[in-house]
Formats: C-alpha cells, sequence, structure tokens
C-alpha cells in the first residue's frame, strides 16, 4: 500500500497535514493524519465496527504499518476507532473535498485515468458519498432511508 499510495500521491502525508484538526492539542496522542490512515486502513481491510479496530487492529504488524505509512514517529498503539471516528466526524468536510479534488487532479496529471475515459473523451469518476448525509427516518417521498 505504502508504494502505491508514494507512487499515485507523493505528497499525501503533506496534503493530510494541511487539514484543520480541530481537537484539543493538549489532549492529542495521535496525529490527524495517523486517524486518516487508520480508517483507510479500517476501511479496506473490510472491518465493519469501530471496535474491531481496538480489537483486531492493535497488533504490533498493524501498528508498525500505520506507523510507516503515517510517519509519526511516537506511535505505540493503534488508536480506537471511536477516536477515529471522533476526529472525522468533528473535522471539517471541506478539507476532505480539497483532498478528493487533489487526488483526481494527480490522476488526471499522470494519466493514470487515460484508460478510463468515457468514449475517449470523458473521464468518469466515481466518489461514494453514502456516509455525507444520513436521515434516521424519510423526511421527503424521494429520498432512501434506513428504518
Amino acid at each position: 500500500m505504502h508504494k502505491t499510495v508514494a507512487h499515485f500521491f507523493p505528497w499525501w502525508n503533506q496534503w493530510l497535514e494541511e487539514i484543520a484538526d480541530p481537537r484539543n492539542p493538549e489532549l492529542i496522542e495521535y496525529e490527524l493524519k495517523t486517524l486518516i490512515w487508520a480508517g483507510i486502513l479500517m476501511l479496506m481491510s473490510g472491518r465493519k465496527a469501530r471496535k474491531q479496530i481496538g480489537h483486531e487492529m492493535r497488533s504490533p504488524e498493524v501498528v508498525a504499518n500505520l506507523k510507516a505509512l503515517s510517519a509519526q514517529e511516537n506511535l505505540e498503539k493503534a488508536p480506537h476507532g471511536d477516536t477515529v471516528e471522533y476526529s472525522m466526524v468533528r473535522s471539517r468536510n471541506e478539507y476532505y473535498e480539497a483532498l478528493k479534488a487533489k487526488m483526481i487532479r494527480r490522476l488526471i496529471r499522470m494519466r493514470g485515468l487515460e484508460r478510463e475515459r468515457f468514449m475517449g473523451r470523458w473521464y468518469t469518476v466515481a466518489i461514494d458519498g453514502v456516509h455525507i448525509y444520513s436521515f434516521a427516518k424519510k423526511h421527503c417521498e424521494h429520498f432512501v432511508y434506513r428504518g
């Protein structure tokens, strides 16, 4: 994973460091980029619940990988899933929107999406936005909701 990210997004950790951290600086144990990496690893490894980070992702191998990916030198253990969720919920969405735009621009500039052009002309990029808005009940007949 490190090689893939370094190839396609060599400034990835620098981009993550540009995201404003909404947490109290006096209480921070994990850098925000480490929490973002933990969230990515959680999603990529199929963890369905935040508690699975705490139980299954705290092995020395996972911590070593997380430390290498995030470059947080003083990392001794993986963050709990609640810590990851706490920081993501409090971060402003526009930082992540800008991050997605940087990623797409980079892929286009390096011609990484050329084979995937639609009709040889347009780039097709799908972004999963399922968790941007969610509702506990159906508030309009046009929206799907989870009951």
